[in-house]
């Protein structure tokens, strides 16, 4: 059964920028998001927009702040949405505060379509999914087909499981070197820790338990219960599909921990 994975589709999306990266469709995560589209008028750019790094949006601290109750109905269904946020933001402080919005990914999901010709879903196809036997899934998509970033996927358990296998493999699968390690090490490292966020780019990362038993989590996470955890120190992926429930930690720390620690 295919999943609606709702935010975990920003996990993958980081995986797209690494793979872009690594074909060197992008240079790296240190360029500016506005120099990949120099068409764009800068005079009509909010403050500070021409900042913005690709590691800001990855991180969620583009700094973009966009009061959608501002914008007039052509703007809200605009399929252009790189022109609504660079230009209809607040005054932008690139690469200072966390805040967990749909902007950054969808953004970067444009980005991608643009330097490949075509929506993000095909690079993820052809360069990660069908190489790892993904064959079943589908993303949303705007009106002009641009992949849906922020949340979109739907893909099978058992697929999530791939995906955690391959980044807790550094990002090789089987024989295969599908991602490259230097960026799954960069993507899946703390990024912001705010106290309450332990960020990467577009991975989490947060501590269980005390003492010799306190382990690293590495996660994918999506609204309603969809999670791919991945604890390095036993070599575990742990997948959970639902709809509502919260409880995957609580299943994490009170069942599955302890029996890897027997």
């Amino acid at each position: 059964k295919l999943h609606f994975t709702m935010s975990v589709t920003k996990s993958i999306t980081s995986l797209a920028v690494g793979v872009a990266i690594d074909k060197g469709l992008i240079k790296g995560d240190q360029d500016l998001f506005i120099d990949h589209f120099p068409k764009l008028d800068r005079s009509k750019l909010a403050k500070g927009a021409d900042k913005i790094r690709l590691a800001d949006m990855l991180s969620m601290r583009s700094g973009l702040r966009v009061d959608a109750s501002k914008l007039t109905r052509k703007e809200r269904f605009a399929s252009d949405d790189v022109v609504i946020a660079l230009t209809r933001s607040a005054p932008i402080e690139p690469g200072k505060h966390y805040k967990y919005q749909g902007y950054d990914p969808n953004l970067l999901s444009r980005l991608i379509g643009k330097k490949t010709g075509k929506p993000m879903q095909y690079l993820i196809q052809e360069k990660l999914f069908l190489p790892m036997g993904i064959n079943q899934f589908s993303f949303n998509a705007y009106p002009d087909n641009a992949t849906k970033a922020s949340a979109g996927m739907h893909v099978t358990s058992r697929d999530l499981l791939k995906v955690g296998l391959l980044v807790l493999n550094n990002g090789k699968w089987k024989d295969k070197q599908l991602v490259s390690p230097e960026w799954i090490k960069k993507s899946t490292a703390i990024h912001v820790n705010n106290g309450k966020a332990k960020y990467g780019y577009f991975w989490w990362s947060q501590y269980h338990g005390e003492g010799k038993d306190r382990v690293l989590v590495k996660s994918a996470r999506g609204a309603a219960g969809q999670y791919i955890l991945m604890v390095p120190k036993y070599d575990l992926v742990v997948v959970f599909t639902s709809y509502g429930s919260k409880n995957a930690f609580h299943v994490l720390e009170k069942l599955i921990l302890p029996a890897c620690r027997k």
